[in-house]
């Protein structure tokens, strides 16, 4: 027997308390005439009805709290309750069409920013309510074997149709939350982009406010790419990681702005006044990250930017090294001598010979030699910072100068400066050879 052939008998019992209320009704009338076509004016009425009595109702919270509470007597709720006649009636495959358009209605007049589990929610409490009505309308038929059989066959029909709405509430959900989180990424590039430029109209609380993130506060700003390639490591891993690096430099509030599939950048809120350690850090293979120096508010987000853009391009020079995080703090000095590349070289080897050899002897020679030149020449404070006697530490310098072919006390900032860049290229694995640079 045809569902509609079952429901007949039941359907003619749904009848409004009082007539009229077609003309009451604020939806599309061309939908509530098709409407009436299908089911009869009695029960398009009945469905109007009921969809405002089940707004009435006392206990907002048990019909889905939020949701119920915001549709006032307006079209949303009579698209419930006429939906529902509808998927009952039996006429579903003849008016496919307008059970189509009842649907889209039903979910678009759902109010916009809820979450899809508030939205469910409603849907569900609504759900039980009309079929609480429904049920009640047959049960009043007692001894009726029929009434028995079409109760049955309503649970049914209304459960499946709830499922068929609730999933086409979530792929327009995830459809909306798209356009939302594109528009607001937008908006996000658009203001961080005002206040890089340095633009006098910026406000920094509505900017702040713009990217959930307090501009006035001491930041850290932070560059993570990768470098292999885009099918290795998504948008959202990236981001990740930088999120992560900067959670684990001490961060709180982090702000991080995917630029393009294989970049981000971001900052992180520094919450001690001592300078988070660098030293140590590394993120996942395949990724390098850059971090420049804590500043504060507006004007500090933006240098601290450019010295993790500096410290990025200096990174990227060093295509082969096993490094993963670069600290502009380390290579500031470097980047500064670094716009000859060549020449760097070769001042570099003129100034220590063969102590710039990557081995780990010239390397610990190096090391101790670093120290003496910081402690001003003084055997006691190197042999206690590096836990060595200082017998020891005379050995090593005169063995550095015997490498060198000079004196310690010939040229010190020369040799100082050429020391610092040779245990970056060490660090780096990058052999120190001219050719190695380039052509500058």
């Amino acid at each position: 027997m045809a569902n509609s052939d079952l429901y007949r008998p039941w359907m003619a019992l749904l009848r409004p308390s009082r007539p009229g209320l077609l003309r009451e009704s604020v939806v599309d009338p061309e939908v509530i005439a098709e409407i009436v076509l299908q089911v009869g004016e009695p029960a398009t009425e009945w469905a109007i009805e009921t969809a405002y009595e089940m707004q009435s109702v006392q206990d907002a919270e048990r019909l889905g709290g939020p949701l119920l509470r915001s549709i006032p007597k307006n079209a949303e709720t009579e698209l419930f309750g006429l939906w529902a006649v509808m998927v009952i009636s039996g006429r579903t495959q003849t008016a496919t069409s307008l059970l189509t358009r009842l649907v889209n209605d039903v979910i678009e007049g759902l109010p916009q920013m809820l979450s899809l589990e508030q939205s469910l929610l409603g849907l569900q409490t609504a759900h039980g309510y009309f079929l609480d009505r429904l049920l009640e309308i047959c049960s009043a038929q007692d001894g009726d074997e029929s009434a028995r059989i079409a109760m049955k066959q309503i649970s049914h029909d209304l459960y499946r149709g709830l499922r068929s709405l609730s999933a086409k509430l979530a792929q327009r959900f995830e459809a909306e939350r798209g356009r939302w989180l594109s528009t607001r990424s937008a908006v996000k590039h658009e203001t961080v982009l005002a206040v890089l430029a340095g633009e006098a109209v910026v406000d920094i609380d509505r900017a702040s406010s713009r990217l959930g993130y307090d501009l006035g506060a001491e930041h850290i700003a932070l560059i993570a790419w990768r470098v292999d390639p885009p099918e290795r490591s998504s948008e959202a891993a990236l981001s990740s990681v930088a999120g992560q690096l900067l959670h684990d430099l001490g961060c709180r509030g982090v702000l991080v702005l995917p630029v393009d599939g294989d970049r981000v950048w971001a900052w992180g809120r520094i919450t001690t006044e001592d300078r988070p350690e660098v030293s140590g850090l590394s993120v996942r293979e395949g990724v390098r990250a850059a971090i420049g120096l804590p500043a504060r508010g507006i004007s500090g987000f933006r240098s601290s930017h450019l010295q993790a853009l500096e410290a990025e391009r200096i990174a990227r020079s060093f295509a082969g090294t096993e490094v993963s995080v670069f600290d502009f703090e380390d290579l500031e000095l470097f980047g500064l001598l670094s716009l000859r590349p060549a020449a760097l070289a070769a001042f570099v080897e003129r100034e220590l010979g063969a102590l710039a050899r990557r081995a780990p002897s010239e390397q610990l020679l190096r090391e101790t030699l670093i120290c003496y030149l910081e402690n001003d020449r003084s055997l006691s404070a190197v042999a206690s910072r590096l836990h060595i006697a200082k017998n020891t530490v005379l050995h090593r310098v005169r063995r550095s100068e015997q490498l060198r072919g000079r004196a310690v006390q010939e040229n010190r900032l020369r040799l100082f400066v050429a020391l610092h860049v040779c245990e970056i290229l060490d660090a780096m694995g990058i052999e120190l050879a001219a050719e190695a640079f380039g052509t500058g």
